[in-house]
């Protein structure tokens, strides 16, 4: 996480304490605002963002708990530290009964504070919006429990403004929502939020996917999970999206390969083939399989036979293409000879491999439909 994106609310009466730990955590890249009194703390919560406030226990006027108290309420995914000088262990087990991350003794190691800091903000931090305040506030209850910082909102509208204020790293966003709905609030927030910044979006929904789940597909969206989430599932999804946007940043993501055969043996060896030459690879051995799996999640490239049982590969093409048309699509078959196949390929620009083909041919063509930037 960049820390010139971290801000640090840091609240006590002790001037030369506040001062001097500002100016430290200042150097330490952070972004810093300061607060001599638990009414101007909240005030100032009130009017932005925070990722973390550390907060001194006893201050006159309204003590740092009170002041804590009345932060969660505001912004509840703000980490809270408390400091103190003294002995006030019941006021120290009432902030941690009420979710204080951890509370530090004066005087302390300024190294102690930014290592903390850092530890806390491991925890990615996940705006959730759903219009139904059940599944809004089960959703955020369940994160958190799992040690995710969780915000909410209950339109679009709401989820824009949050997000201009502060970019999360995971945005759960539900489909039909009243006004504007997911599509529409995921087109705005493209708009005003790029690059890094724009979170990983997985699109939520009561209802079947949908033309507009493809929508958000071609906007950037990189999930699709169907009500009722499953909490702890959810927090692995999370945890497997995240893990894969930092091995893309840092330029170790593997690409991903579906393959789509019903012979076992053939897709064995494939998918053997190409996960030794580096691919991240997930098979599927019929059409229905396929298309379910690319709603629900990302391949770079699909290996598809064209005799399959149910749904066949032109079908299975054309659909995928429809979702995500960045997908670069490879036609296989070992019965060329057929007249509706003969007919049908030479419609359409398929790229296509007869089995049984050589295995570096494919390898070369799977290699040729990713782009540079997402090779090694």
């Amino acid at each position: 996480m960049d820390k010139r994106k971290i801000k640090v609310l840091v609240v006590d009466n002790e001037e030369s304490l506040r001062k001097s730990l500002a100016e430290v955590l200042k150097l330490e890249g952070y972004d810093i605002v300061t607060a001599g009194d638990g009414y101007s703390a909240i005030d100032m919560v009130k009017n932005d963002y925070f990722d973390i406030a550390l907060i001194d226990i006893k201050m006159p006027g309204i003590n740092g708990v009170e002041a804590f108290e009345k932060i969660k309420k505001i912004s509840p995914s703000t980490i809270v530290v408390m400091m103190t000088a003294y002995t006030v262990e019941d006021l120290v087990a009432q902030a941690t009964n009420e979710g204080a991350y951890a509370c530090i003794y004066k005087p302390f190691d300024v190294e102690e504070i930014v290592k903390l800091i850092q530890k806390s903000l491991e925890n990615p931090l996940i705006l959730v919006v759903d219009d139904q305040p059940g599944v809004r506030e089960a959703l955020s209850a369940g994160l958190t429990e799992l040690g995710c910082r969780v915000m909410k909102a209950e339109s679009g509208e709401e989820a824009i403004r949050a997000l201009e204020k502060k970019p999360t790293d995971v945005l759960l966003l539900d489909v039909e929502m009243p006004k504007m709905d997911g599509v529409q609030t995921l087109e705005h927030i493209r708009e005003v939020i790029h690059g890094e910044d724009m979170p990983i979006t997985i699109m939520t929904s009561g209802f079947e996917a949908t033309d507009k789940v493809k929508q958000a597909f071609k906007l950037g969206a990189a999930e699709f999970l169907p009500k009722p989430l499953d909490v702890e599932v959810l927090k692995e999804k999370i945890d497997g999206l995240l893990k894969k946007k930092l091995q893309k940043l840092s330029g170790l993501e593997q690409p991903k390969v579906l393959v789509v055969d019903d012979e076992i043996a053939f897709l064995n060896m494939v998918s053997d083939t190409l996960q030794h030459a580096g691919f991240d690879v997930e098979t599927a051995t019929n059409g229905e399989e396929a298309i379910d799996y690319i709603v629900r999640n990302h391949a770079r490239v699909i290996l598809l036979d064209i005799r399959l049982p149910g749904i066949d590969g032109f079908e299975v093409y054309r659909r995928v293409k429809e979702i995500k048309p960045e997908v670069g699509i490879i036609m296989m078959s070992a019965y060329t000879q057929e007249e509706a196949i003969i007919k049908t390929l030479g419609q359409g620009k398929y790229v296509y491999l007869h089995k049984p083909f050589d295995m570096k041919k494919l390898l070369d063509l799977v290699r040729n439909m990713i782009p540079l930037s997402e090779k090694h």
